[in-house]
């Protein structure tokens, strides 16, 4: 039995559009010619001065720009409306071919055979299979084409540090800079005036000195004088007198850039690589004293010294903290 295709009925709303477009147009209108009318008519007093006239000469002038702006927005507004006319007749002329082609269409079917019926049927939905095939395609490939560019993230075998027992180096990261520390030099050179500089604390509490420099660094160091309180036992005096030990050390570097630039150091004929050269990996440690401003560069050094195969002991500072210890600190943690 043939079926016939209800015909479809669109609301475009196309009136109310219009309406609310020629109610705004004929207000605007309607103020232009009252604020035209009302500037004709205000008398310009003998003793008003040239600023009030030149006040309502603009305002004539920004009323008839405004009378201007009218007339061109009804001008548009007629365009807008003879486009939303044709548009709705190709509307209405398309529904009708397609309700037209939708009764052909189920006149033919109904026509058919019961095996040709199922041949349609199963033809038609292939048709719109495939359609939708190329669709997905389609957009399969505009997504393809926009997919954002792969972000290379670098990672590092879970660290598992160790307190720093063997030949420890070490680094100072400030300003962009890279500078090989003389921390050992330096307390060489300590240990060699310790004995005099002892001597001094007879009658003070602590001494502070420094040495060096060496290499663009100064060691300041701390001395105290510790006294070893007596005891008795039975009717011997034991223990007494007074020591002198190291509480505090601090390297400090000379005024001015110590130290290359990161680009410099990481060339091939840079100090940093020649003092690496001296240095075999399986034997030394690679301590890094980074500052806040110098982060950036920490990262790229250890990437650096990570491939080259040195354990590593990253130790950031506070920015006005200098590289220090004491008999009381830690050892570095390596990685």
């Amino acid at each position: 039995m043939s079926r016939r295709a209800r015909p479809e009925v669109e609301s475009v709303g196309r009136s109310s559009f219009v309406d609310i477009v020629t109610n705004f147009v004929g207000i605007l209108i309607i103020l232009v010619m009252v604020v035209g009318e009302r500037a004709r008519r205000v008398p310009i007093a003998a003793e008003k001065t040239a600023a009030e006239k030149a006040k309502v000469i603009a305002g004539e002038q920004a009323a008839q720009r405004l009378a201007v702006d009218v007339r061109r927005i009804a001008v548009d507004t007629q365009i807008v409306q003879r486009e939303i006319a044709v548009r709705s007749r190709e509307r209405a002329e398309l529904a009708s071919l397609i309700q037209l082609a939708n009764i052909d269409l189920g006149r033919r079917r109904d026509a058919l055979d019961v095996e040709s019926r199922a041949r349609y049927d199963l033809a038609r939905a292939l048709a719109l299979s495939r359609a939708q095939l190329g669709q997905l395609q389609k957009l399969r490939n505009d997504i393809s084409k926009e997919q954002p560019q792969a972000m290379v993230v670098e990672s590092y075998p879970t660290p598992i540090s160790k307190p720093v027992d063997g030949k420890e180096a070490h680094l100072e990261l400030r300003g962009g800079r890279v500078a090989w520390v003389p921390l050992d030099a330096l307390l060489a050179r300590f240990k060699s005036v310790a004995h005099d500089k002892a001597s001094q604390l007879k009658d003070e509490p602590e001494l502070t000195d420094s040495v060096g420099p060496i290499d663009g660094f100064r060691l300041r160091y701390t001395l105290e004088k510790v006294d070893v309180p007596y005891e008795m036992s039975g009717s011997r005096v034991h223990g007494g007198g007074s020591y002198v030990q190291l509480s505090r050390w601090d390297v400090l570097p000379v005024p001015g850039p110590v130290g290359e630039t990161l680009d410099v150091a990481l060339s091939a004929k840079s100090l940093f690589r020649a003092r690496l050269d001296l240095l075999s990996p399986r034997e030394w440690t690679i301590t890094i004293w980074a500052y806040p401003d110098s982060f950036e560069e920490f990262r790229k050094v250890r990437k650096e010294l990570y491939h080259l195969g040195y354990a590593i002991a990253g130790r950031p500072l506070p920015e006005g903290t200098p590289i220090g210890g004491s008999p009381k600190g830690s050892k570095s943690a390596a990685e």
